[in-house]
């Protein structure tokens, strides 16, 4: 066996702690709102996705401008359902009140640094495949401090097409110089990432930080629950 020639991130959840960053979010909304101070976490995690299903185009979103408006929405939505109806200058206030947690708190995932620094210092290459425009995901990676790991970044948004599509991923190792089946493939979105890279010809490795249960079907899948130890992340790139 031999080490992956190149391994490819997800970014949100993968590399970027997303989940961290949104809870703070909605807990400076908790306590600028005491409407919603008696709603769990859970509960506004299970709108806000709620809200984006209802709101996300058919097309892909190719500027960063369709992910804050559906921001916007996806809070007037919540506040208006806990009895505060916002609009104008009252809603800029409620969605600042968010981007400035949400910002503030960016964070990359728990071990993802140490993963980086092992990746460059035996000069392996590091791709991100997002399926968000650009410019976002590039203040994401500066605001982990991990954009300078990073060999090439793959949004969505420039190209039309997205994870799971199998072309993204051969786009990728392409402009990487890389071969699929030489490369693997870690996120945490099963059917974006794991099955998305599988039908692509790609090995990957599923980064299952909530205790998600695996379908039939990904049996087979590498999976693993933190980045910790180190050690075992790096026996898996071995294809």
């Amino acid at each position: 066996m031999k080490t992956a020639s190149a391994v490819m991130f997800d970014l949100d959840d993968t590399l970027f702690d997303y989940t961290h960053s949104r809870h703070s979010a909605f807990m400076a909304l908790k306590n600028k709102y005491p409407e919603l101070s008696g709603t769990t976490l859970g509960e506004l995690d299970r709108l806000w996705t709620l809200y984006w299903r209802q709101l996300v185009p058919s097309e892909t979103i190719s500027h960063h401008s369709g992910i804050l408006y559906m921001r916007r929405e996806r809070i007037r939505l919540i506040l208006s359902g806990f009895g505060v109806p916002l609009a104008g200058k009252d809603l800029d206030y409620a969605v600042k009140t968010y981007t400035d947690s949400y910002e503030e708190s960016m964070r990359p995932v728990p071990g993802c640094l140490e993963v980086l620094n092992e990746l460059r210092s035996k000069n392996i290459p590091i791709g991100v495949i997002t399926n968000n425009p650009r410019d976002g995901q590039e203040q994401k990676l500066r605001g982990c401090g991990i954009d300078g790991y990073v060999s090439v970044l793959v949004a969505s948004g420039d190209l039309g097409y997205s994870k799971p599509d199998p072309r993204i991923f051969q786009y990728t190792v392409n402009k990487m110089g890389v071969s699929l089946k030489n490369s693997i493939m870690v996120g945490d979105t099963l059917e974006a990432d794991i099955l998305g890279a599988m039908r692509s010809g790609m090995k990957s490795i599923w980064l299952n930080r909530f205790g998600k249960s695996i379908p039939e079907g990904y049996e087979d899948v590498k999976e693993i629950n933190s980045y910790f130890p180190i050690h075992r992340f790096m026996d898996y790139l071995n294809i």
